[in-house]
């Protein structure tokens, strides 16, 4: 934020308030011979229309290229997409069985029991999507993204998950939160939609790493949800607790 907006001399009255959210009551993951990717498009979306940005911004067109990939190595592979999906690829993928298309408002139940049926959450997204990151954590999902924005300030990596390094064009992303120039945007966003392959490769390496190793996503998704639990880094206590600071020194 510091990098990206002018700031200076509000730095006093400035505060970090970390994310955090409640740890829900835990659930045994079935053993299981399938290995289930998880792609979080949205928790849930509007019913009025089709809106594609969360596909792409979060990485849907990616993601198809990498299952398939793997799909050549990996007999015991399966994909969710819980995203609203573009027709052309809708259309490409709504009779693969190894593939299931969530399009539709869930309830909190079925999005729990979503993200406990799942073994990996891939998000190589051009955003950061803060909460469905949490949200995966608390699942003891390990999660596969990409260096952007503050990816990397959620997804530690090599502890509960793995940030996946990007080519140097979207150095820009990486070094600040909002970019202003148009020109520049529609660049990376130009480079995000079709010069997949540098991206791709990096992360079918990661994902391949947790298909063939269950007990590192088993210890990925425990530390993941360490890090909610009260007290920890994103747990509501700590954010609480930041929270009251603040107030406390605004009535003082």
């Amino acid at each position: 934020m510091e990098t990206t907006y002018e700031a200076s001399g509000l730095e006093s009255k400035m505060e970090h308030i970390p994310l955090g959210i409640p740890l829900i009551p835990r659930k045994d993951r079935k053993k299981k011979e399938m290995v289930n990717i998880v792609f979080i498009g949205s928790v849930n979306f509007t019913r009025r229309g089709f809106n594609d940005q969360w596909f792409y911004n979060r990485g849907g067109h990616i993601i198809i290229k990498i299952f398939m990939r793997l799909c050549r190595e990996f007999h015991n592979l399966t994909l969710t997409l819980r995203s609203q999906v573009p027709p052309a690829y809708l259309q490409a993928l709504i009779d693969d069985p190894r593939i299931s298309i969530m399009d539709q408002p869930l309830t909190q139940q079925e999005f729990d029991e979503l993200l406990w049926s799942s073994d990996i959450c891939l998000l190589p997204t051009i955003d950061s999507p803060w909460l469905s990151f949490l949200d995966a954590m608390n699942h003891e999902l390990p999660i596969v993204t990409v260096n952007m924005h503050a990816n990397r300030e959620l997804v530690f990596d090599g502890k509960w998950g793995f940030v996946c390094d990007v080519p140097k064009i979207f150095q820009p992303i990486i070094d600040g939160y909002y970019i202003a120039d148009k020109k520049e945007y529609k660049m990376l966003w130009k480079a995000w939609m079709c010069d997949t392959e540098a991206i791709t490769n990096n992360l079918v390496k990661a994902v391949r790493v947790l298909v063939k190793d269950s007990e590192l996503r088993q210890a990925m998704g425990k530390a993941g949800r360490e890090a909610i639990r009260p007290g920890d880094f994103f747990s509501v206590e700590r954010r609480n607790s930041y929270l009251k600071r603040v107030l406390d020194q605004a009535t003082s």
